[in-house]
C-alpha cells in the first residue's frame, strides 16, 4: 500500500519529504496511543472511585405501599427529638378503639442505632452518608415496620455484614428470590438495591423483595418526591403521611415555649400537603382565614371543635359546591333544592343563605364521662334574626319557651356540614351570633346558658396560641380524634392531652398544615424496689395518674392499697395513706385493669396485667415472677383475662396479640398445653363464664364480632349477633340456663349502654 501511494501522482510531495514525514507520523501515533491509554486509566479511575464513594438512596429499597415514613437525616442532633418520639410512639388512642400505636417500636430501634453508632466507625461512616428511613405499611400495625439505610454501591453486602456484626449476633440465613435474608434476634435483614433493609417480620422482608422485583418502590412516587423536597434543612427528622393513593403530607417537628401560658412547652408538627387537583380530600375545603368567634360561644367542656373560616359565606359556598360536584351529595342537592322550595312555598336562598357568615363547623360537648352532645353551628352576619327567616322551615312552636325549634325538613342544613362529624339537624336554636342544630333537643340545652367558655380553658389557649390569622380550618380536640389528617397520624397522636390543627391555603394547590401538642421535653426517672416484704414509704412525686388507681389487698396486713400508672408510665404501689412504696418503669400503658392472683398458692398475692408489649406478674415489691414479663412479637390488643375455671387457683392467663392470636399462659410463664385457637382477627376483650357444666370463653373484636370458645380454644357456639357501635372496652356477661338466652352488655362509642341477646 505504501509503495502504491509513492507511485501515485498525489503522493509525490509526501515521498519528497521522505523519512522526516514518516518520523512525524510515528510520533503522532505514539502520542495518540499515550493519550488514549491515559483516557482509559482516568475513565476506570473515575468510575471505580465513584462506585466506591457513591451511596444508594434508602428510598430505592422502600416499597411503594408504605403509609407512614420517618426520615432521620442527622443522628448527631437526634437526641433533641428522642423524648418527643418516645411520647408520640408509646401512647395509644384508646378512645378511638386503637389498642396500638403504628410507631410503637420505632424509638427503641432508633435509640439502638444511635447507641451503636457511637462505638462503631462503620455505623458512623454509613450514617454520615445516608438517611435512615423507618416506615409503616398500609396495615398500620405496630409490628409492620421496615427500616432502610443506603450503603456504598459496589460494597453493600460487605458493609451490611460489618454494620450488623457491630450491632447484634447473626442467627441464620435463607434465600428468597435470589436475595439472602439474614436473621438476628427477632428481626430480618437483607441487602436490596445496595441498601441495608431491616424488617420486623419475615413476610415483610419478602414483601420488600417482591416490590423491588416489580420496581414498585417509593423513590418512583412523584407525589412523595415532590413533598419530600419541601422539608426543612434545619430539622434532622421528617415525617411523611400518606393521605390517599396519590397524596402525601410532610411534617417536621419543632419545639417552642408557649408565650401565652407560662411553663407550657408545645411541640409543633408543621409542613405541607399538595393534594392532586382531582383529589376530594378535605384539605380542599379549607377556608381562607378570618377571625374565629365560635370558641367564645361554646362551653368549656367542648371536647372537639372543627371550624371552617371564610371571608364570607359566598366564598365558602362556592368551595363547598366544587368539592361536592359530581358526588352523591351534589346530586342530592341539585334535586332537593327545588323539592324543598316547592314544599315550604318559600325562598330557600333567603331562608338558608342570606343570614349566614363565613364561619361554620361542628362540635362535640362532653356532658359527663359517658355522655356527649354533638351539634353543628353556622355563624350569622349583622345580628340577623335567623329564626324569623327560617320560620317556614320549622314545625309549629309548642307551648315551651326554651327557644329550641324542630325543623320541618331536617336535611336542609346538612349541605355544608363538616364531613369529620356528621350531625342530624332535627332541632335548631339561635344563640347570639350563631345558629346551632342538633339531633336531639337536649343536645342544644348545653349551649343556651354558657358561663365558662372554651376560649377560657388553658388547653385551648395553648393550642390556639400559634394559629395564624390566615388559618382557614381550625380543629381543637381532646377526645376521640376526628379530623382531616391521615388516620395513622391521628393514631400516633392519640396519647396527647389535646391536639390543635391549623390549615392554611397557599398557592399552587399547597396547604400549610401545623399541629400543636403539649409536650414535656425530659426523660422519665424511675425508682428501685425495696427488699422482700419490707417496703417503706418514699418521698417521690407520683405525678399525674395515667391509668387506675386499682384497689389491691396487702396480704400481710389485709389492708387495702392502691396501684396506679403515672404519666411517666411507671407502675406505683401506694399504701393506705397514699404514700408511694415503690415504682417500676413500664414501656407502655396498662391495658384494662390490674388483677390480683395467688400464683404460688401460698397466700401471697401478686398483681397481673398486660401492656401493649408484655404480660406481667409482679409480687408485692414490684419484682417480676420467674419467666415474666412474657413479650410476644406482635403488640397486645386486649386486657389480661385470668380464668380460674374450677376455683382451684389453676390460673389461665389469656390475652390477644397481633391480628389473629390469643395466647394462653400458665403462671409459670409457659404456654398452656392443648390450646388450639385458630386466629380470626384482632380481639379487644376476653371473658369466661359457665352454663351448667360447660365453660365458655367470650372473645370480642373491635368491630363487635363475638365468639364463644371451649377451654381448648375450639369453637363452642356460633352466633351472628354483633355488638353494634362497640367502643372496644369492657363487656359484661349475664349467663342464663341456655347460651341462646345469655345477655351481653357493652358500651357504644357514644357512651350508651346496650344489651344484646346472644341467641337473637
Amino acid at each position: 500500500m505504501w509503495w502504491q501511494q509513492m507511485n501515485h501522482p498525489q503522493c509525490t510531495i509526501i515521498f519528497a519529504m521522505g523519512s522526516k514525514t514518516i518520523s512525524l507520523y510515528k510520533k503522532i501515533i505514539q502520542i495518540g496511543l499515550i493519550i488514549a491509554g491515559l483516557a482509559v486509566i482516568v475513565f476506570v479511575y473515575i468510575n471505580f472511585s465513584s462506585e466506591e464513594k457513591g451511596y444508594s438512596d434508602p428510598l430505592n429499597a422502600l416499597p411503594g405501599n408504605v403509609s407512614l415514613v420517618l426520615e432521620v437525616k442527622n443522628f448527631d442532633t437526634y437526641s433533641t427529638y428522642r423524648s418527643f418520639l418516645e411520647k408520640a410512639a408509646n401512647h395509644k388512642n384508646e378512645l378511638a378503639g386503637i389498642s396500638f400505636n403504628p410507631m410503637g417500636e420505632w424509638p427503641a430501634i432508633l435509640n439502638a442505632i444511635d447507641s451503636v453508632r457511637t462505638r462503631s466507625l462503620e455505623w458512623q461512616t454509613a450514617l454520615s452518608h445516608s438517611s435512615v428511613l423507618i416506615s409503616c405499611t398500609e396495615q398500620g400495625r405496630a409490628d409492620a415496620w421496615i427500616l432502610t439505610i443506603g450503603l456504598r454501591t459496589g460494597s453493600a453486602s460487605s458493609d451490611a455484614e460489618k454494620l450488623m456484626s457491630a450491632w447484634t449476633k447473626h442467627t441464620g440465613d435463607r434465600d428468597f428470590k435470589g436475595v439472602k435474608i439474614h436473621s438476628f434476634a427477632q428481626w430480618q435483614y437483607a441487602v436490596v438495591k445496595d441498601c441495608l433493609v431491616i424488617t420486623r417480620t419475615a413476610s415483610l422482608m419478602e414483601d420488600v423483595i417482591i416490590h423491588d422485583e416489580k420496581n414498585e418502590v417509593l423513590r418512583l412516587d412523584q407525589n412523595f418526591s415532590a413533598i419530600r423536597e419541601l422539608v426543612s434543612a434545619d430539622v434532622p427528622i421528617h415525617f411523611y403521611f400518606k393521605i390517599n393513593e396519590t397524596n402525601w403530607l410532610q411534617l417536621d417537628p419543632s419545639f417552642s415555649k408557649n408565650k401565652n401560658v407560662t411553663g407550657s412547652d408545645v411541640a409543633t408538627l408543621s409542613g405541607f400537603c399538595a393534594p392532586d387537583p382531582a383529589s376530594h380530600h378535605t384539605f380542599s375545603v379549607t377556608g381562607d382565614g378570618r377571625k374565629m368567634k365560635i370558641h367564645e360561644a361554646l362551653p368549656a367542656n367542648t371536647a372537639i371543635l372543627d371550624v371552617l373560616l371564610y371571608p364570607d359565606f359566598e366564598s365558602g359556598w362556592r368551595i363547598q359546591d366544587d368539592f361536592h360536584q359530581g358526588t352523591n351529595a351534589g346530586k342530592f342537592w341539585s334535586r332537593a333544592w327545588q323539592d324543598f322550595g316547592d314544599s315550604c312555598q318559600c325562598d330557600l336562598n333567603e331562608a338558608l343563605l342570606s343570614w349566614r357568615s363565613g364561619e361554620w363547623g361542628n362540635a362535640v360537648i362532653a356532658v359527663n364521662d359517658s355522655t356527649t352532645s354533638t351539634l353543628a353551628f353556622f355563624g350569622m352576619q349583622d345580628s340577623i334574626d335567623a329564626i324569623a327567616k327560617l320560620r317556614p322551615l320549622l314545625m309549629e312552636q309548642d307551648a315551651r319557651t326554651d327557644g329550641i325549634y324542630q325543623l320541618r325538613y331536617p336535611q336542609l342544613l346538612e349541605r355544608n356540614q363538616q364531613q369529620s362529624i356528621l350531625v342530624e339537624t332535627n332541632y335548631i336554636t339561635q344563640v347570639n351570633e350563631f345558629v346551632f342544630v342538633a339531633g336531639k333537643r337536649s343536645d342544644l340545652v348545653h349551649i343556651m346558658k354558657v358561663t365558662n367558655t372554651l376560649g377560657q380553658t388553658e388547653n385551648f389557649k395553648k393550642g390556639h396560641s400559634h394559629a395564624s390569622k390566615n388559618t382557614g380550618r381550625y380543629i381543637y380536640q381532646n377526645a376521640y380524634y376526628s379530623s382531616p389528617l391521615p388516620t395513622l397520624l391521628i393514631n400516633m397522636l392519640g396519647g396527647f392531652e389535646y391536639i390543635s390543627t391549623h390549615v392554611e391555603v397557599l398557592k399552587e394547590n399547597k396547604f400549610l398544615v401545623s399541629i400543636d401538642v403539649p409536650f414535656e421535653n425530659k426523660h422519665a426517672t424511675t425508682t428501685q424496689s425495696l427488699p422482700e416484704e419490707t417496703p417503706e414509704p418514699k418521698t417521690v412525686e407520683i405525678g399525674n395518674t395515667l391509668k387506675g388507681p386499682w384497689t389491691v389487698v396487702n396480704h400481710s396486713t389485709k389492708e387495702k392499697e392502691q396501684v396506679l400508672q403515672n404519666e411517666k408510665k411507671e407502675i406505683c404501689l401506694l399504701n393506705k395513706n397514699g404514700d408511694i412504696l415503690w415504682s417500676k418503669p413500664l414501656d407502655s400503658e396498662i391495658l384494662g385493669e390490674v388483677l390480683q392472683i395467688d400464683a404460688l398458692k401460698n397466700g401471697k398475692l401478686q398483681i397481673a396485667f398486660t401492656t401493649q408489649s408484655g404480660l406481667h406478674i409482679m409480687d408485692r415489691n414490684g419484682n417480676e415472677l420467674k419467666g415474666f414479663p412474657v413479650l410476644p412479637e406482635a403488640p397486645i390488643t386486649s386486657p389480661l383475662h385470668v380464668a380460674d375455671y374450677d376455683n382451684n387457683k389453676k390460673y389461665r392467663l389469656l390475652f390477644c396479640a397481633g391480628d389473629d392470636m390469643i395466647f394462653n399462659y400458665s403462671v409459670d410463664a409457659t404456654k398452656t398445653e392443648g390450646w388450639k385457637y385458630q386466629g380470626n382477627g384482632i380481639i379487644t376483650w376476653i371473658d369466661d363464664f359457665k352454663i351448667g357444666g360447660d365453660d365458655y370463653l367470650l372473645t370480642v373484636s373491635p368491630t363487635g364480632r363475638i365468639e364463644f370458645l371451649k377451654r381448648t380454644g375450639d369453637v363452642r357456639y356460633k352466633t351472628e349477633v354483633v355488638l353494634t357501635d362497640y367502643n372496644g372496652g369492657k363487656c359484661e356477661v349475664s349467663p342464663a340456663s341456655k347460651i341462646e338466652e345469655t345477655k351481653i352488655t357493652y358500651t357504644t362509642k357514644s357512651g350508651e349502654k346496650k344489651t344484646v341477646l346472644v341467641g337473637k
